[in-house]
């Protein structure tokens, strides 16, 4: 009994000073730390404060603007242009991708449902190249802040790493792994990525943004793909939600993929397209497939990206928005 005496006030003390400890850091360090390693949670909550009719889930390619571009405008801004009732809103930022989109839509309030989604399904993003990216410890870190726990708990999983964490070396030879040993649907030189890019190398004419486009398109998409069993999450919360979703599949530049690659990164990127379609017809979700849209002349880097002239961001608003006016009109009949 009198152990029990000993430690009792101990332990209340404890938890009244952990509790003072909690209480300083969530209101005068934690909004500090949100600003600088959780800014998606507040990029989030300001894109559904807006309680927009539409969300577009993009990363890069609906803000980026080639310098000379007279028109800066983005994907979502120029739809808004064709949208005469509807408001539609971006959250957009570099290299996010489905995993972060469906985190997005969990944390969605309670209050508040959008009339629709469109989300990219930027095929680039089912490789390695960006599933492994360097930038993703990052980003998982990022959503470890986006929670509603409190906050020096967050701190404290964030310093332990206690989130999705792959230490650099090891994204990297999981990449240099599947490059050796992955196999492509072609018999030749082109039957893994390495030996696809040594070929290319030892050619008189090489050019290294063939090989580029090699590491980043080579590769062929199945059920177990796992960027694609993220998009398969978001089409059964939208179900579950009752939240019409539609997919841009946003144009790649394949006639420089045909040009600097050869016709079979072409062919392999019209493959793994036509499998996304077929793999989402058997759900809710509706598809648009702009994937050869646009020629060369509309991107403005070499190194291989989704990202257009201002001609080339038009031509995906119109198409994005004739796709939204009748889903609207659909979503209204019911």
């Amino acid at each position: 009994m009198k152990k029990v005496n000993y430690f009792i006030p101990r332990i209340l003390v404890l938890l009244v000073f952990a509790v003072i400890i909690s209480i300083f850091y969530e209101y005068f360090l934690y909004p500090k730390t949100i600003q600088t390693e959780g800014w998606l949670k507040t990029m989030g909550k300001n894109t559904f404060s807006k309680k927009p009719d539409i969300i577009y889930f993009s990363a890069s390619p609906n803000a980026a603007y080639f310098e000379r571009d007279l028109d800066k405008r983005s994907i979502a801004q120029k739809i808004q242009s064709y949208l005469k009732v509807d408001k539609i809103e971006a959250m957009d930022t570099g290299a996010i991708h489905a995993g972060i989109f469906l985190h997005a839509l969990q944390q969605m309030p309670s209050d508040y449902k959008p009339k629709l989604i469109v989300m990219d399904l930027n095929l680039r993003s089912f490789g390695n190249m960006w599933i492994q990216s360097g930038l993703e410890n990052g980003l998982q870190r990022n959503l470890v802040y986006w929670n509603n726990y409190p906050g020096i708990i967050n701190r404290i999983r964030a310093s332990l790493k206690n989130y999705s964490y792959i230490p650099y070396h090891e994204r990297s030879e999981l990449i240099q792994y599947d490059e050796k040993f992955k196999k492509l649907p072609f018999k030749d030189s082109c039957q893994t990525i390495k030996k696809w890019t040594d070929s290319i190398r030892n050619k008189p004419s090489f050019d290294p943004i063939g090989a580029e486009m090699v590491i980043h398109f080579g590769f062929k998409i199945d059920k177990k793909n796992q960027m694609l069993l993220e998009y398969d999450k978001i089409v059964k919360y939208c179900t579950s939600k009752q939240i019409p979703i539609i997919f841009l599949i946003l144009p790649e530049n394949l006639e420089g993929m045909s040009l600097k690659a050869g016709e079979k990164l072409k062919k392999l990127c019209i493959q793994n397209v036509t499998f996304l379609q077929k793999h989402f017809s058997k759900t809710n979700a509706q598809v648009i497939n702009d994937v050869d849209m646009l020629n060369a002349s509309y991107f403005f880097e070499d190194f291989p990206t989704e990202h257009y002239k201002s001609d080339g961001r038009e031509q995906v608003a119109k198409s994005v928005s004739k796709q939204l006016k009748n889903k609207l009109i659909k979503t209204k009949n019911l």
